[in-house]
C-alpha cells in the first residue's frame, strides 16, 4: 500500500507540473496533446456519438437528463446501400442482390428496400441456423440481430415485367436506433452473380422424384441460392437439401420454389486432393488453397462508416459432407396428356436401351463401361443444350453463386443406383464368364417357343383387319381422338399388348368350392340365417357408433362456433373500451381548448364594454344633453 501511495503521488506531481507552460513536462506532453486533438477534431461527430453511446450503455438512467430523451423519432440512424439491376431477360425471376452482414452487438434493425420493379421480396436469413426473419406481409419485421458466427444474409428476389430494367437503381436502407448497424462483407452489396442452369424432362416414377443431383465443393464454402421451376404451374413440388441422407433444409411451393440461402461446406480432404493435383509434374503451381474448416481465417469487412475492419470468419466444421439436391412432386398433382405420356415412354425406353447396350459390352472391362457412360453423358448434354423442347413436361433449376468462386461448386446427376447395378452385373459376369450371352440366348429361345402357337392367324380375321385399315375413320372418331390427346391424366395410357408367350396351363392351380356337393337342409339354412343376423347386428352397431360420433362432432363444431362468436364479442367490447380510453384525453384537450376560447371571448366582450363606458365618460356635457333630447 505504501509503494502504491508513493507512485500515485509521483504521477500526480508530474501531471501538475505538466500543466505549467514553463515546465519540462509540459514541453514533452504538448505535441502529443496537439496530435490527439487534431485526430479528434477530424472526426468529432463520430467520436462524440460513440462516447455518448458508451455513456448511455453504461448508465441508461442518464438518458432522462438530456433534452432529446422524449424525442424518439429523431434518435433513429440509418445506412443506405445502392446498386443497379443486372437482368435483361423479360418476365423472369432473378436475384436482385445478396450480401452477408455481421452484427458486432445486439442491434434492433429494420431493412427497407426501394426498387423500380413492382414485384420483389426481401429475405433475411440467419446463416448459423438457416432460419428466416419473420415477415409482416411483404416487409421484414423489426428484429434484434445478435452477434453470430456466419452473419446474416440479406437477399432480394425480383421478377422482371414486360419492360427492360437494365441499369435501374435500387436502395437498401438499414434503420436502427443505435450506430453502428450491421456491417457488410463488401463495401457495396453484390449485384452480379454466376448462375448454373440445369434443365431436363420430367419422367414420373414410383418415388415421385423429379431430380436428384449431387453437390461437391472443392476450395471454400459456397453460399448458394436455388430457384426451381416446373413447366406445369399447378404441380406441388418440394425442394430438399440432404447432407449424408439427413434433410437440413427444405421448401415447398406450387409450380416453383425458392430457397434463399444454402451454405455448402467443403470436406476436409478436398484441400489435400487439390494439392495432390497441383503437385503433379508438368503442371503449373497456383495460389495457395484456403485453410481447412477447423481453422479460422481473417477477412476484411466494411463497417457502416465506410472503413474496412478485420473480422474472423469460421470456414468449416471439420465434418465430412455429402450434399444432395432432391426435388419431389406430390402424387397426382402433375398430370400429363397422352402425347406427353408417349414422349415419357420414349425416354424410359431410351434409358432401358442404354442399360442393354452396357450389358452387351459388359465383358469388355472398364473401358466399355466408361465409353458407354461418356456416350450417355454426351447425349444428355446435347439434348439439354441444343434440342431441348420446352413444350414437353420439363423442369429447370437455377443455382446462383458468387462470380469469384463459381467454379468451386460442382453439380452432377446422382447415378449411385445405376452404378451399383453396373457393378453388380460386372461381378456376375466376372464370377461366371459368358453369363450375359447365355441369358440372351435363353430369352430368345423362350420368345420363339411362345410365338409358335399363333404364328398363322385365320384368313378371315386378316381380311377384316385389312378392310378396317383401308376405310377412312369417321369425323366423330377423329374429334374424340384429338380430345383424348389433350386430356390430362396421372395414369399412363395402356399400351397395346403383343402376345409373345403361350398362355400357361393353370388347371392344376384352380380350386373348387368344396370336395363334394352338400345337401341343403333346414339346419344349414338356420346356420346361414344366424350368420346373416350376426353380420347385420354388427353392421347396425357400427352404424349407430358412427352416427353418435357424427352427432358429437356436430355438437363440438356448434360449440366452437359459439365460442368464436363470444370471443368476437369480447374483442368488440375490448376495442370499444380501448377507443373510449383513447377518447378521454382527446375530450379533455377539446374541453380545455373550448374553455380557453370562451374565456378569450368573454375577455374581448369585457374590453368592448369597458371601451364603450370610457367613451361615454369622456364625452362633453353638450353632446350628452343633445343625446338626451
Amino acid at each position: 500500500m505504501k509503494i502504491q501511495k508513493t507512485w500515485r503521488c509521483f504521477f500526480v506531481r508530474k501531471i501538475k507540473e505538466a500543466r505549467k507552460s514553463s515546465s519540462k513536462e509540459h514541453q514533452m506532453v504538448a505535441p502529443l496533446l496537439q496530435k490527439v486533438a487534431a485526430a479528434l477534431d477530424s472526426k468529432l461527430e463520430q467520436h462524440a456519438l460513440q462516447l455518448l453511446h458508451k455513456m448511455m450503455k453504461i448508465g441508461p438512467e442518464l438518458t432522462a437528463g438530456f433534452p432529446f430523451a422524449p424525442d424518439k423519432p429523431h434518435k433513429l440512424t440509418f445506412v443506405d446501400f445502392l446498386g443497379s439491376v443486372n437482368q435483361s431477360v423479360l418476365n423472369t425471376s432473378f436475384v436482385m442482390f445478396r450480401e452477408v452482414f455481421h452484427a458486432s452487438e445486439d442491434r434492433l434493425v429494420i431493412p427497407i428496400l426501394t426498387s423500380p420493379l413492382r414485384s420483389y421480396w426481401l429475405y433475411v436469413i440467419d446463416n448459423d441456423t438457416l432460419r428466416q426473419v419473420p415477415h409482416i406481409f411483404k416487409k421484414v419485421e423489426p428484429y434484434v440481430y445478435k452477434p453470430n458466427k456466419n452473419g446474416y444474409t440479406i437477399i432480394a428476389e425480383a421478377k422482371t415485367g414486360d419492360q427492360p430494367v437494365v441499369g435501374a437503381k435500387f436502395k437498401l436502407r438499414l434503420v436502427g436506433t443505435v450506430s453502428p448497424l450491421l456491417a457488410p462483407n463488401h463495401e457495396n452489396v453484390s449485384c452480379s452473380f454466376a448462375i448454373k442452369e440445369i434443365k431436363d424432362y420430367y419422367v414420373p416414377n414410383r418415388e415421385s422424384v423429379i431430380m436428384r443431383y449431387k453437390v461437391s465443393v472443392s476450395k471454400q464454402d459456397q453460399l448458394a441460392t436455388l430457384f426451381f421451376t416446373s413447366s406445369f404451374p399447378q404441380a406441388k413440388v418440394k425442394l430438399s437439401i440432404l447432407d449424408n441422407g439427413v434433410e437440413v433444409q427444405h421448401t415447398e411451393g406450387k409450380g416453383q420454389v425458392f430457397l434463399p440461402v444454402m451454405i455448402f461446406r467443403r470436406n476436409p480432404g478436398e484441400e489435400s486432393k487439390l494439392k495432390g493435383k497441383l503437385s503433379k509434374p508438368g503442371t503449373p503451381q497456383s495460389a495457395p488453397t484456403p485453410k481447412p474448416f477447423s481453422k479460422a481465417s481473417k477477412m476484411k469487412v466494411a463497417s457502416p462508416t465506410g472503413e474496412f475492419v478485420s473480422r474472423t470468419v469460421q470456414l468449416g466444421d471439420g465434418e465430412v459432407h455429402s450434399y444432395v439436391i432432391l426435388v419431389q412432386v406430390a402424387k397426382e398433382t402433375w398430370p400429363l396428356s397422352r402425347r406427353d405420356w408417349e414422349f415419357v415412354q420414349q425416354l424410359q425406353d431410351q434409358e432401358a436401351e442404354e442399360l442393354k447396350v452396357f450389358n452387351k459390352n459388359v465383358d469388355g472391362g472398364d473401358s466399355g463401361g466408361k465409353s458407354a457412360k461418356a456416350k450417355g453423358k454426351g447425349k444428355l448434354k446435347a439434348v439439354t443444350s441444343e434440342l431441348f423442347d420446352t413444350s414437353r413436361p420439363s423442369w429447370k433449376l437455377l443455382i446462383t453463386l458468387d462470380e469469384s468462386c463459381a467454379d468451386d461448386l460442382e453439380v452432377r446427376k446422382d447415378t449411385m443406383r445405376q452404378d451399383e447395378i453396373r457393378l453388380l452385373k460386372k461381378a456376375w459376369e466376372k464370377a461366371e464368364p459368358g453369363r450375359a450371352e447365355r441369358a440372351k440366348e435363353m430369352r430368345q429361345t423362350f420368345f420363339q417357343e411362345g410365338q409358335g402357337h399363333d404364328s398363322s392367324p385365320p384368313q378371315t380375321s386378316g381380311t377384316e383387319v385389312k378392310r378396317t385399315d383401308t376405310s377412312p375413320p369417321p369425323a366423330s372418331l377423329s374429334t374424340t381422338d384429338v380430345s383424348r390427346d389433350d386430356e390430362l391424366s396421372v395414369v399412363p395410357p395402356t399400351r397395346a399388348s403383343v402376345n409373345l408367350v403361350k398362355p400357361p396351363d393353370l388347371t392344376s392351380f384352380l380350386r373348387t368350392t368344396g370336395s363334394e356337393p352338400v345337401l341343403k337342409t333346414a339346419a344349414l339354412d338356420e346356420q346361414r340365417h344366424l350368420e346373416k343376423q350376426t353380420s347385420l347386428q354388427q353392421y347396425r352397431l357400427s352404424r349407430e357408433k358412427v352416427q353418435r360420433w357424427r352427432e358429437e362432432e356436430e355438437n363440438r363444431r356448434n360449440q366452437q362456433k359459439w365460442d368464436q362468436m363470444g370471443m368476437f364479442g369480447e374483442m368488440l367490447i375490448s376495442q370499444a373500451d380501448a377507443r373510449a380510453r383513447v377518447n378521454i384525453p382527446r375530450e379533455a384537450i377539446r374541453q380545455r381548448h373550448l374553455e380557453e376560447e370562451r374565456v378569450k371571448q368573454e375577455k374581448q366582450e369585457a374590453e368592448v364594454l369597458a371601451k364603450a363606458e370610457a367613451e361615454k365618460a369622456t364625452a362633453p356635457p353638450s353632446a350628452r344633453k343633445g343625446k338626451r333630447k
